[in-house]
């Protein structure tokens, strides 16, 4: 599974192997986000429990916020 986590203008991606906690499964496709003048935070998970998805380069996806 993958794991973003976006804190101002940095993309910080935590790769982990599946899902089979029950309280991983629940949170599968899950967003967390707070936005405000001091400080701008994005969470997102998506959970995978095959070898496929566990291998090879992490990619995720990029969120972008821009600040007036």
């Amino acid at each position: 599974g993958l794991e973003n986590s976006t804190l101002g203008s940095k993309i910080i991606p935590t790769a982990f192997k599946d899902c089979l906690d029950p309280s991983q499964k629940a949170a599968q496709g899950r967003e967390f986000s707070l936005k405000n003048s001091v400080l701008s935070f994005q969470l997102t998970r998506t959970c995978c429990d095959s070898d496929f998805c566990n291998g090879g380069d992490v990619q995720g996806q990029h969120t972008q916020w821009i600040h007036m």
